[in-house]
């Protein structure tokens, strides 16, 4: 062999060994810290990072960089629990950017980055350090922050100091379903604990509100934080705006506004919202319960219907069931309705020879120069009638008792089981609570007609020039059409003695 066959041999052994080499350290450094450059995808000069990150690891991200960071598809195995966007602020970070990334979409509004043509859209949901509570299976977040910082999925169990405390009081959530983007507010008490289940309630705001009008009108908060459940507040849908916010309705079946003329899937959304809950709090899944006002109180009906495998027990107000088939029911689901014998919109006597439900609101706007959209209201069955079909679909006899009786409320009971063998009534029970001279409005110990414009109410306090212009206005003509208030009943507490009295068999 010649010389230079021999060092030829040998340059190319050696070549062959560093290319080798170079391969090894690049699997060790992918095996110590998963990075990986997403091609040549650079934002502002600083390229973007995939990390993809096993339970209980963690990964540095150097200062000014971005990355998408995946998380297991499994739950954390014991010892760890799901880690918070507030953990990465306890490893080193200046409040670092963290949002949910879906769908390989980013808006320029709502990244204040560059405009990239691979991720524009509107599929991606902001999340800020105040809102995205924790993160979960499977899910990609999109992370950066001026300083280095550690970034991880999952963290040891007590090892963070803000694990539950992070994850309690009122948050705001968008979520992607039906190709649209729809919104909820959820509020957690301050004894929750991560990992351990609490019991949630879904309450749905009437037709014209908006998320935060149920919390106010309900007032389920103050009752969550004594008993101890988180309650959720979805958003139904709309073209609408009145005084800068959503009238919303709800699609429960021949009624309400635009979500029942746009056959808007609103059963879909409430399931897809409680899986996001599911998926990022302790949710006892044999305790999630669904209450409604007006259109939102036709709605929990709906869900009683569709979701009875997943929906406990409902407690609707001031609005008639719209869907009475037993096509998807599975067993008896709890019930119990508040209603108004003066109720001048869910008519308590029905629609004939009355007059039409749910036309109130449409009434209203016209007053006030608001345009309207969708159906402007529908037949409906008188009170009694409705609930006597409802237990009947829930498989009860036509025989009630009587458990309350006095000279403003009545409250019947349906609980004589019809003979069907294999049936599921559980510890089901249909209640029918009736409140003399009740008009369109929540029963509560201290009830107001909730409406910004009647806040502050003119007719006790004094008020100021453009005060008393809004209550005169919007104030008045909103009384006038849905008619007295009561305190009869205090809903709130009501209504979660009910629920806690009757979780999923």
């Amino acid at each position: 062999m010649h010389r230079k066959e021999k060092i030829r041999i040998i340059e190319v052994s050696v070549f062959l060994f560093m290319a080798i080499l170079l391969l090894f350290v690049g699997f060790l450094y992918k095996k110590i810290n998963p990075q990986s450059a997403i091609g040549s995808l650079v934002i502002n000069g600083h390229p973007v990072l995939a990390v993809t990150l096993p339970h209980g690891s963690g990964a540095l991200l150097p200062a000014d960089t971005y990355a998408l960071m995946t998380c297991p598809t499994d739950a954390p195995p014991a010892g760890y629990q799901w880690a918070t966007p507030n953990d990465l602020v306890l490893a080193g970070a200046n409040d670092p950017l963290v949002y949910e990334y879906t769908n390989g979409f980013v808006t320029e509004k709502q990244m204040q980055l560059p405009l990239l043509s691979r991720w524009s859209g509107e599929a991606f949901s902001t999340r800020g350090l105040g809102t995205l509570t924790q993160f979960s299976a499977g899910r990609t977040y999109f992370i950066t922050a001026a300083n280095p910082i550690t970034i991880f999925c999952s963290v040891p169990q007590g090892s963070s100091s803000s694990s539950s405390s992070g994850m309690t009081g009122d948050h705001e959530y968008w979520i992607e379903t039906g190709g649209t983007r729809r919104r909820y507010l959820l509020h957690v008490p301050p004894t929750y604990q991560a990992g351990i289940p609490m019991p949630l309630v879904i309450a749905m705001h009437g037709g014209g509100g908006n998320a935060e009008n149920t919390v106010s009108t309900f007032q389920l908060n103050p009752v969550a934080d004594q008993h101890g459940f988180l309650v959720a507040y979805p958003e139904g849908s709309g073209s609408v705006m009145v005084f800068g916010k959503v009238s919303g309705s709800w699609n429960a079946g021949g009624c309400c506004g635009e979500a029942a003329l746009r056959q808007t899937d609103d059963v879909g959304f409430i399931s897809t919202m409680l899986d996001a809950i599911e998926s990022s709090y302790g949710i006892d899944p044999k305790r999630v319960f669904a209450t409604g006002f007006s259109n939102g109180s036709m709605m929990s009906y709906k869900l009683a219907v569709d979701m009875s495998d997943r929906i406990a027990a409902i407690a609707p107000i001031a609005g008639q069931a719209m869907i009475l088939s037993w096509s998807h029911l599975t067993r008896s689901v709890p019930t119990l309705h508040i209603h108004g014998t003066a109720d001048p919109c869910a008519l308590y006597n029905g629609s004939e020879p009355e007059g039409i439900c749910g036309s109130c609101l449409n009434r209203y706007y016209e007053q006030i120069g608001i345009p309207t959209v969708g159906t402007g209201g529908t037949q409906c069955n008188a009170v009694p009638v409705s609930m006597r079909s409802w237990a009947g679909i829930n498989r009860f006899i036509n025989f009630t008792r009587t458990v309350l009786d006095t000279p403003t409320v009545q409250c019947i009971v349906y609980d004589q089981r019809a003979i069907i063998p294999g049936w599921n009534f559980g510890n089901a029970e249909i209640e029918l609570c009736s409140i003399e001279g009740l008009g369109h409005n929540f029963p509560k110990a201290n009830p107001t007609y909730d409406i910004a414009a009647c806040n502050p109410d003119c007719s006790v306090t004094s008020c100021n020039t453009t005060q008393q212009y809004i209550y005169n206005n919007y104030c008045v003509p909103w009384k006038n059409i849905v008619g007295p208030l009561s305190s009869a009943v205090d809903a709130p507490n009501v209504l979660w003695d009910f629920f806690s009295r009757h979780p999923m068999p």
